[in-house]
């Protein structure tokens, strides 16, 4: 019989279901029968509105106070205890989906699950695998005492062992996966070229997310002050901001302008690997990709997320992969600089490939499929 993999992410941002449809697809390559579920789809609908719908309300209209509470969140204290007894409690309904479906690995690519998949070991022998889909691993990922964790970077295996000591022998460096459309198919000037700009003119990436926040607007004009640049404005799915950006905003002195809505996977990374920087919000999955296509980054900070987007920004800078600016007008001169010196660019594109793990999905997936074997091997 195959094994069986249940992939459990939560619709609170794309990050997490991206990583679980690069985690299923690679399973199946390997001949795993695989369920990708959303476990807010279990939940109550008051409660699956204030997790999901009130997460991103927070973050657009009091980002201080989402920071706040990922921060008191990241201490096992009452915060803690209340949000994991509710996490447990409002997600009975998962329980009959996972005795239904029976898998020999549960992989959680959000930790909302993890404590109700933790309660019906007693029940299934089933294990419990994290893809820890932040560069920071927060509290909330160490739920439910898991048997396995998949890491985004040395850096984040570092501080899980600093937290959770009894990971240890229990974890794989493999990156967050990616779709594998942001695997290196071309170098930079090739892809450039093949998307009919200038492959030696400098090129952005300016996004913010799914969720966005910020002055998306200011931003974008800051960039079209610097001589040259190829810039791509990637709205995603809010289109307010791509009918406010259309109407208002100027090409300046950019050689190209190109003002686009949600894209398709591929074509977000064909735009990356043309592209020589990505500005915008470090969630995650976007660092994740930007690192696979060799992007540098920059953070602008009215878009950054307090609380995990904070930590993200604090690796890209501590591995010179990344910089931070503090407003459009920092940015727009940031930008400049690093396109008219071009040596610190160089430096922080290598960098982003040093760092950049584009085989994750393939990698957890093995590890995976061993997981769910182990038990059968020993028992022959």
């Amino acid at each position: 019989m195959k094994p069986r993999v249940l992939i459990i992410h939560a619709s609170t941002g794309n990050g997490h279901l991206s990583a679980a449809n690069a985690v299923d697809l690679a399973l199946q390559e390997l001949g795993v029968e695989t369920r990708v579920i959303d476990g807010l789809d279990f939940a109550p609908r008051a409660f699956r509105t204030w997790y999901g719908g009130g997460y991103e309300a927070t973050v657009r209209m009091k980002p201080e106070l989402w920071g706040w509470l990922y921060k008191i969140s990241d201490d096992p204290g009452f915060a803690y205890h209340v949000q994991t007894l509710a996490d447990s409690a409002f997600l009975n309904k998962l329980e009959k989906e996972i005795l239904s479906f029976r898998p020999d690995v549960v992989v959680c690519t959000h930790s909302l699950p993890q404590p109700k998949v933790a309660e019906l070991r007693e029940k299934l022998p089933l294990k419990m695998a994290v893809v820890v889909t932040d560069l920071y691993p927060h509290l909330m990922w160490h739920r439910g005492e898991p048997d396995f964790f998949f890491l985004p970077q040395d850096w984040s295996y570092t501080e899980l062992l600093k937290r959770y000591p009894a990971a240890e022998g229990k974890c794989m460096i493999t990156g967050i996966p990616v779709n594998r459309a942001f695997s290196h198919a071309l170098p930079r000037a090739q892809a450039a070229e093949a998307m009919g700009l200038c492959p030696t003119a400098p090129t952005v990436l300016l996004t913010a997310g799914g969720i966005g926040a910020g002055d998306f607007l200011g931003a974008a004009e800051a960039l079209t002050t610097v001589p040259d640049l190829q810039l791509f404005v990637v709205c995603g799915r809010n289109d307010r901001l791509y009918e406010k950006l259309t109407k208002h905003l100027q090409p300046g002195k950019t050689k190209c302008l190109r003002i686009l809505k949600r894209l398709p996977v591929e074509e977000m990374a064909k735009i990356m690997h043309a592209a020589h920087l990505v500005v915008g919000k470090p969630g995650g999955l976007t660092v994740s990709e930007a690192l696979a296509a060799g992007c540098a980054f920059v953070v602008h900070e009215p878009f950054l997320i307090p609380g995990q987007e904070e930590d993200n920004a604090r690796f890209l800078v501590e591995r010179k992969i990344g910089l931070v600016t503090h407003d459009n007008a920092e940015l727009g001169e940031t930008v400049r600089h690093l396109f008219e010196s071009r040596d610190e660019i160089v430096k922080m594109r290598a960098n982003a490939l040093y760092a950049g793990m584009p085989g994750s999905a393939m990698q957890i997936a093995t590890k995976v499929l061993e997981l769910a074997t182990l038990d059968t091997v020993a028992a022959s």
